[in-house]
């Protein structure tokens, strides 16, 4: 009897095409799977990259990344969630298959499939072997085989690109399940830094036992930063808070903004690191929303304070980025209400490692908005990497007073 096709939140089905070719090579894949039902039809989509070298697979299936090796008469498999950067799953066996049978959920991966029976036009379901040979047909382009209970179809594209689309349609007596799928080639990276080094972190028993790291400070903690300026000085905090002295009245900031930007990249992370100028440009469209939401209410707009930060490993540092996010940082819109404060602090903060900053708030993120009130307590921590108008928004109405929304971009959210 075959397994059942999922689509949990971890496991993604994966079915790519032939090719065996030693080029690194990685799709991102978005998959639909369709269960027929008289009463209440279903159907769900989901999204994942995968990787392909002559050694090694990688599979990025949401925050869960799973890493096969095999080298001679030994195999490994290994993972990791990308919000947590203490943790992480090993396996190791003589057969990389038996790794994928013992220790992954039944995936669909034409590609995978293949690149693990090292042959072309394996049985679609990964590390799994037909039952029995399988009925080949070719119209319109496609190939098609069938077996009892299966139909299992491929296409190629006929200007050599590759594998545009395939398909598998499962019998049941409870309804039919199609999956269809389609991809588009990404750029693969280096496979040697697909991998991460497991050395410095505490092993799980299974890859369902990844999670997100929890956050080191909640709302409401008291918050202990060290930064500095880029002249090396360290940095107060509190001297944002105090009263503004050009005001007759007594005017403060009621909040301090970090746009935390990690500008080191971080472990097996393939995305290309952010671009500095993008923490300035974020903060300017925060301004921006604060003016209108609280014009909108009809209300005193808040005053606050508002930096980036460029967060380098130890060691690390480079001071070529950290002079970029300063060049970015001349057109960094300020309060005119503290003119005098804002005049007296640099324009850009620095800080190292992401371990003792960033990742307390919001772990294994590459950029975040944390937000602290004048007693240094945390209000919100804002988890922005590619959720940029989310995170603006809800920073926007956390600093109008509001309580943070549970669906917004907060520590855990990709």
């Amino acid at each position: 009897m075959m397994a059942r096709m999922l689509i949990p939140p971890a496991v993604a089905f994966i079915l790519v095409g032939p090719a065996l070719a030693a080029d690194p090579r990685a799709f991102e894949v978005s998959v639909t799977l369709s269960i027929e039902h008289p009463d209440h039809p279903i159907s769900r989509q989901a999204r994942f990259t995968l990787r392909l070298s002559d050694d090694r697979f990688r599979l990025e299936l949401g925050q869960v990344v799973v890493v096969g090796d095999r080298t001679g008469e030994q195999a490994s498999l290994l993972s990791w969630h990308q919000h947590d950067p203490t943790s992480v799953f090993i396996d190791r066996d003589g057969h990389l298959p038996a790794l994928v049978r013992r220790d992954l959920p039944p995936i669909w991966c034409g590609l995978l499939a293949d690149w693990l029976a090292q042959t072309e036009l394996a049985y679609p379901l990964a590390a799994r072997d037909w039952a029995s040979l399988p009925h080949r047909e070719e119209a319109g382009g496609a190939v098609i085989l069938e077996s009892p209970g299966l139909r299992y179809e491929r296409r190629s594209g006929g200007d050599g690109s590759g594998l545009l689309s395939e398909s598998v349609l499962i019998e049941r007596l409870s309804g039919d399940e199609r999956l269809d799928l389609t991809y588009t080639p990404v750029d693969p990276g280096d496979a040697a830094d697909w991998s991460i080094d497991p050395a410095s972190r505490r092993t799980v028993s299974s890859i369902a036992a990844l999670r997100p790291q929890p956050a080191r400070f909640a709302p409401g903690d008291t918050v202990s930063l060290r930064l500095f300026r880029p002249d090396d000085q360290s940095w107060a905090p509190a001297s944002v808070f105090e009263q503004e002295p050009s005001s007759f009245q007594r005017r403060h900031a009621s909040a301090l903004v970090l746009a935390m930007i990690v500008l080191s990249p971080r472990s097996a992370d393939l995305d290309a690191i952010i671009d500095p100028a993008d923490s300035v440009a974020l903060l300017s469209e925060l301004r921006t929303r604060v003016a209108s939401l609280s014009a909108q209410r009809g209300r005193p707009r808040p005053i606050y304070f508002a930096r980036p930060v460029a967060l380098f490993d130890v060691p690390g540092f480079n001071r070529d980025r950290l002079e970029a996010i300063l060049a970015a940082a001349a057109d960094l819109p300020t309060d005119p209400l503290l003119p005098d404060i804002e005049a007296a602090a640099p324009r850009v903060l620095w800080a190292q490692p992401p371990e003792e900053t960033i990742d307390l708030f919001c772990p294994g993120a590459r950029f975040a908005l944390i937000i602290l009130d004048p007693q240094r307590r945390l209000l919100a921590a804002i988890r922005v990497d590619a959720q940029r108008k989310a995170a603006v928004e809800s920073a926007a109405r956390v600093l109008l007073g509001d309580p943070l929304d549970p669906k917004a971009p907060g520590p855990g959210s990709d």
